[in-house]
């Protein structure tokens, strides 16, 4: 027994054919041939420019001649850990910071909401104790996501999380929305990734740019907002209705600001070393780029694997799964499954470009941390740099910086400034 047969090898053909039937062959690179055969599980991937919401690439499926449902827009499946980026992303804009010091520890929910007490686990089965906030999305805890969401508070992680473009009655009104339990189409979280891509700007989705008749005269122009990351200027922010005019082209609708430019900046950041250092490092040791972030998925019993991802041009979503939900197997993960899908098809898509990471917008600082304990420090030797808003210095001064030390804001910025853009 091997990879490529079980049993006796058959003498004749007969054995194990039978007149009428239909045998798939693959070429093999010896210019041989193999027996291949359908896949049973399913697959969808999806790609935004998410500069003006353009849809460049849209799989729904194996083969349409097979199924033309299309699981690229029509499938809702649960996300998992593939969601998380959006949980964190309330939290930032609700008090916490990429150095907050959440607890990995167990907890046991009651409610009525939730059936029988509820009693989440890490991939792992193990619980780390407190984390930061950038290690925790990096190695994917589901006690600190969830953490986070009991503290933020549910209604305002879900009216957060809707800024998004998700539709409010697709997210679970409980903590399980901290794990990505609602059900959700790859083009919707694909969607979501392109805000975080574009600076914090809302984009929708669309697949037909313009009509033209046989003379060519213009019968539909699409008329989506677009972003143009030339044009965008920080000295000239948006106005008080959180929106940015956009000259380079007049006919081009205005993009709502949804999500600040320093909490998208720190998105980027945290899922940046996902794929450095993280569950995603295959595709930073495949695709040799450090602009790109990302989130792999795996949800309950390994029924669906996602990968999302981005870079400041194009936002990348692929799904893995059985139409009829069961195991893809034990082995089988987000990482495994889902992001290899995603790699083959960046390096395609990103070949020959340029490194484009998003930009850095002002009010982020580079200041430097106690790994332990999360608060500002002045070691040299045991300290880390931690990006933080500048916003944020005051709220550690007030009660949050270490009492056993005596350094203040001022000094800490003072010491720093080489490192501030």
């Amino acid at each position: 027994m091997n990879d490529d047969y079980v049993g006796a090898i058959p003498v004749e053909i007969s054995e194990v054919l039978a007149y009428g039937d239909v045998v798939r062959l693959r070429s093999t690179s010896d210019g041989n041939y193999r027996l291949a055969q359908l896949p049973l599980p399913q697959a969808a991937l999806v790609a935004i420019d998410p500069y003006d919401g353009a849809v460049v690439s849209l799989v729904g499926g194996y083969d349409f001649n097979l199924s033309n449902f299309n699981r690229a827009v029509q499938a809702r499946r649960q996300p998992g850990s593939a969601f998380k980026p959006f949980v964190y992303s309330a939290a930032l804009e609700n008090g916490f910071s990429t150095s907050s010091i959440i607890n990995d520890a167990p907890i046991v929910e009651e409610g009525a909401d939730l059936g029988d007490d509820w009693r989440p686990e890490n991939y792992t089965g193990q619980f780390y104790g407190p984390t930061r906030l950038r290690e925790a999305l990096i190695r994917s805890l589901n006690l600190v996501s969830i953490r986070l969401v009991r503290e933020t508070g549910i209604q305002n992680v879900v009216n957060y999380i809707e800024r998004f473009g998700f539709d409010e009655a697709a997210l679970p009104n409980n903590l399980t929305i901290a794990l990505g339990s609602g059900g959700i189409s790859p083009l919707e979280i694909t969607t979501g990734y392109a805000i975080f891509a574009n600076g914090g700007y809302s984009v929708s989705p669309y697949i037909i740019d313009k009509i033209e008749d046989e003379e060519g005269n213009i019968i539909f122009q699409n008329s989506q907002p677009h972003i143009c990351h030339q044009c965008l200027d920080f000295d000239n922010p948006p106005n008080e209705d959180g929106l940015v005019f956009l000259n380079f082209r007049t006919s081009l609708r205005e993009s709502e600001q949804v999500v600040s430019p320093q909490n998208s900046y720190l998105m980027f950041d945290v899922m940046k070393d996902v794929i450095q250092r993280g569950t995603g490092i295959r595709a930073f040791y495949e695709l040799n780029r450090t602009d790109l972030a990302g989130k792999t998925g795996t949800t309950n019993d390994r029924r669906d694997a996602w990968f999302s991802g981005y870079n400041a041009n194009i936002a990348v979503s692929t799904w893995v799964g059985f139409d009829q939900e069961r195991s893809l197997g034990r082995l089988e993960q987000g990482a495994r499954t889902a992001l290899p899908m995603w790699i083959e098809f960046m390096n395609n898509a990103l070949e020959a470009t340029e490194l484009a990471p998003p930009q850095r917008p002002p009010g982020i600082l580079d200041v430097r941390i106690n790994p332990e304990t999360g608060l500002m420090t002045t070691d040299i030797n045991n300290g880390i740099f931690e990006l933080m808003r500048s916003s944020e210095l005051d709220y550690f001064n007030n009660g949050r910086i270490n009492s056993s030390s005596d350094i203040t804001s001022d000094e800490l910025i003072a010491e720093e400034l080489s490192s501030i853009y």
